[in-house]
């Protein structure tokens, strides 16, 4: 199976990007611990702070797919702050993909075997 790339799109009421990251911390680790992640991070924009992204990345979609069992059974602690009406710039949502990896070879990106 292949590796799984989800990216969480969200933002923030300006003011409550501080807030957001102290409450993100235990779903950092929650999220850490759990089987077959191999990253899961928040991310802020450099120009509009507050949008974010969570980006997550599991070994494949059945750990994944526990995550997601895991994560639907829990209260999100900053589930409080998320701001739920129009973002500034850019969109709020969720983005599947399936990890593929690239290397520039001669100047072009090309997709890297696994193995």
């Amino acid at each position: 199976m292949a590796a799984v790339r989800v990216v969480v799109n969200i933002h923030v009421k300006p003011g409550d990007e501080d807030a957001l990251k102290e409450a993100w911390k235990s779903t950092y680790e929650w999220a850490n611990a759990q089987r077959g992640c191999i990253q899961y991070e928040l991310l802020q924009s450099t120009t509009t702070l507050s949008n974010f992204a969570m980006l997550e990345h599991w070994a494949d979609e059945e750990v994944y797919e526990e995550h997601w069992e895991a994560e639907r059974g829990r209260e999100i602690p900053y589930a409080h702050l998320l701001d739920w009406g129009e973002r500034l710039t850019g969109r709020d949502g969720v983005e599947f993909y399936e990890q593929k990896y690239y290397r520039q070879v001669d100047g072009r990106w090309q997709p890297v075997e696994e193995g």
